[in-house]
Parts: C-alpha cells; structure tokens; sequence
C-alpha cells in the first residue's frame, strides 16, 4: 500500500532544553534503520544522497534534546579505519515531536569533492551516533562514545574506470549510479538503541546498542521492515536530496569541520530569527502506511 506523505521540518536546538529524570520515565528505545547507501560500490556523484528511518522517535524527544550525527569514515582494504572523515553532519531532532510514524532523515553530499584519489580496495562506512545536548548546561555527550551502526559502501573514483579501460587489472569500472529509485522496498540494519534517563540534571542518558548479538538479552530486535520504501516514498527521498544538492551554499570551510551541516537549505515554513544561524534539516513523515 502506498505511504502518503508531509514534510516534516526538523528544527534545531533551542537556547534552553529541559531534562526529565529517571524517576518520572523509564527505559526507552529508538530504533535507526538504513535507506540510502548500501553494501555497493557507487559512481562518483554531486548528489550522493544520505537517507536514515529513526522509529519510535519519541523515545528521544521524552528525555531530552538529540543530536543524530552521521560521518563517512574511509578503510583501507575495506577492513583498517583510516585517519579523518570525509564528511559529517548533524540532524537535529525536536523534543516536541509527538507522531508515532517513523521518520526519514535526507541530507546529501558532493562526493565528487573529495573522491579524486583513494588507496586501492579502499572502502567507506557511513556511521551514526547519538548526541544528548543540553545547552542550559553547557553539557553535551555523545552516545556513551562509541558507533551506534554503521554500514560499509565502496566509491569509484574516475580514474579507476579510465584506467581499468586502458590497463584493465584495475577494479573499476562497476560502480553503480547512486539512486535512491532503485533500493530495495525494504531499510537495512534495524538496530534497536535502548536509552535509559538521566539520574541528575547534569548527567547524561545512557545509549545501550541492542543489535542482534544480544537480542535475548534484551528482548527487543529491529524490525527495519515496519518502514516500506515504496516508488512514492523513495521519489519523495530522491526529490528532497536533489532539492538540498541544488541549494548547497559553496563551501566556506573544510569538509572535516565537525559543526558542518549540509541539510539546512529546504523550508516549508518561515524560520525564527534566533534559529536562522542555526541547524535544521528537512526531513520525511511516513503516515497512514
């Protein structure tokens, strides 16, 4: 069946936030499930979208004000971290979301950037974390600090297919074109993050991975498959990354600047003054699914 769908704008932070402690909430958990990209090798592109599924993202909003961060990070031989990021950003959830619908996170990059050399059979992971912010406090803390899930992806840069043309020991030459059209119905992952309050208003909640590994432990495992991209859905993700692609403003910094955003660009509705120099990201509200 098919999903209808409204924009959802995803304000940033205000000045202030305020904390619920342990004992008025207990355990909760949110749920990130991985649209856009997947387990391939991919085509250089200026718009290389990035699509995340948060479910149950009023567990979030119950304790407090959340930051979901996302970076490429780079491996050598697809196994080895390598030094630096990519790209980050950061897409800034409302506390004040009250909606049961899962909600897709879109932002985009320009790999074409960046990707003009890369070591051979080097490979990339687009991970995320969860950040508590609390402004009011000068406290901010980074989901326990540790990757709460990521997923492995390679790059074909343009030498690789020119030089495998000529040569042709090279592996290139097989990426694919990054669209968002041709994924599956289905996010990959679901990965189930339990989340238990704060006991102090300084101190920070507790982010709990409870990915299949300890599914009996907990008794909860992901279900990415609650969430069906379908050609609306997956059109309406594609239309948005296009959108922020268009708009990006040229660079004014460097693209490891850990307070880059690069989701800020897509409105529906008039944006406060005091959140102007701030961050927000357009995002996707699935409904009546």
């Amino acid at each position: 069946m098919t999903c209808s769908l409204r924009i959802l704008i995803i304000l940033a932070l205000a000045a202030t936030s305020s904390l619920v402690l342990a004992g008025q909430l207990n355990q909760t958990y949110v749920e990130i499930d991985v649209i856009f990209p997947r387990n391939e090798t991919y085509k250089p592109a200026d718009n290389f979208p990035i699509a995340l599924v948060v479910q149950n993202i009023t567990g979030l909003g119950s304790i407090g004000n959340y930051f979901i961060h996302w970076a490429i990070m780079p491996y050598i031989e697809g196994r080895i971290p390598d030094i630096g990021l990519r790209w980050n950003a950061d897409f800034a959830l409302p506390r004040d979301n009250t909606g049961s619908k899962p909600v897709i996170l879109v932002d985009t990059l320009n790999v074409t950037e960046w990707i003009h050399t890369k070591a051979r059979g080097e490979r990339y992971m687009l991970h995320w974390s969860i950040t508590w912010d609390n402004r009011a406090l000068s406290v901010r803390c980074g989901g326990n600090g540790y990757v709460l899930g990521g997923i492995m992806f390679g790059l074909e840069a343009k030498w690789e297919k020119d030089y495998n043309a000529t040569v042709g020991w090279i592996d290139g030459g097989k990426g694919i074109e990054p669209d968002i059209l041709q994924v599956p119905e289905y996010p990959a992952l679901g990965q189930p993050i339990n989340i238990t309050p704060s006991t102090t208003a300084t101190s920070c909640p507790t982010l709990t991975y409870t990915g299949p590994r300890r599914e009996e432990e907990v008794g909860r495992q992901g279900d990415p498959c609650a969430v069906k991209v379908d050609k609306s859905v997956a059109s309406s993700i594609s239309s948005h990354a296009a959108s922020l692609a268009t708009a990006r403003l040229p660079p004014t910094r460097t693209l490891l600047d850990s307070t880059a955003n690069n989701g800020a660009w897509l409105a529906v509705r008039p944006v406060q003054t005091a959140l102007a120099a701030a961050c927000f990201v357009a995002g996707l509200l699935l409904s009546d699914c």
